[in-house]
């Protein structure tokens, strides 16, 4: 491929009423590849940190992949004791509500007339509960097959007692108490994002844990000549802090995983390198 370009320029995304809607405006990236054989154009959901264009014998991907590795889809449960919302949000960005399974839920419908009852904290507890696994069991619907992590805006009481009658709590990666509303969407979205790093940031400790503690095993790759070879062999990947085109994308490509860290735990092995499983 002679003399190929790849040039980056951002974008903001048009609403689709033809209108500015400042709570979806998203700015894009537009990623320009061109040479004797393609001419293409590709927008991704990352806005860039530079305009630039890369001349070179390769296309450079390096960023886009350092995007995609670092950006996470999840989902929002907001929760009440009298109602429920559930957004979809892709890093600090609301994307839409979800609206199926029941959501949005309206005020709880297990109450008692008795006002004697109703006084009772204990029967109160149980109608709360009652309440609680019944939006638990939609939100499982919703994430079925997805895999996605819900973060949960609410009281640390309500998330406690969420967990105690879930079905699956290990779907509930974190909460946090909010002071915006539910139609308060990016601000909701801003802060699970911040729980969402967090999350990232100890996969990554516990995937270089897992990459010293392979050290002694002889499992570990850090020339780079190896590592292409073991990379286009197959055998499983692990974590790196700088890595060239073709082996994060042959890594990528044969479903292993790739980590971007500084985090300094790593230095001692080098800029680079790798876990294979045998």
């Amino acid at each position: 491929m002679a003399n190929p370009t790849a040039s980056v320029e951002s974008a903001e995304r048009p609403a689709t009423n033809g209108k500015k809607d400042r709570s979806r405006l998203q700015l894009r990236r537009t990623v320009h590849f061109a040479s004797k054989n393609v001419n293409t154009y590709i927008r991704t959901i990352w806005p860039p940190t530079e305009n630039r264009a890369d001349i070179d014998d390769k296309f450079v991907l390096r960023d886009i992949i350092k995007a995609f590795n670092r950006s996470a889809d999840y989902l929002i449960l907001y929760l009440e004791q009298a109602r429920a919302h559930r957004y979809e949000a892709l890093n600090h960005r609301f994307e839409h509500e979800v609206k199926e399974h029941g959501f949005p839920f309206p005020a709880n419908p297990y109450y008692s007339t008795d006002r004697l009852k109703g006084s009772d904290p204990q029967q109160i507890d149980t109608y709360i509960r009652e309440y609680f696994n019944i939006i638990d069991k939609a939100v499982n619907k919703v994430c079925a097959g997805t895999n996605l992590p819900v973060i949960v805006a609410t009281t640390r009481e309500n998330f406690d007692l969420l967990k105690q009658v879930a079905d699956k709590p290990s779907i509930y990666t974190g909460h946090f108490s909010t002071n915006h509303h539910q139609d308060q969407l990016q601000q909701l979205a801003a802060e699970a994002w911040e729980l969402v790093k967090q999350n990232q940031y100890s996969k990554r400790a516990a995937a270089i844990d897992e990459m010293m503690q392979a050290v002694n095993a002889g499992k570990v790759v850090t020339d780079l000549q190896e590592i292409w070879r073991a990379a286009g062999d197959a055998r499983t990947p692990g974590v790196t802090d700088d890595i060239v085109n073709d082996i994060v994308w042959e890594v990528i490509s044969k479903n292993g995983r790739v980590y971007f860290t500084s985090q300094a735990e790593l230095g001692q092995l080098g800029p680079i390198a790798l876990k294979v499983r045998y």
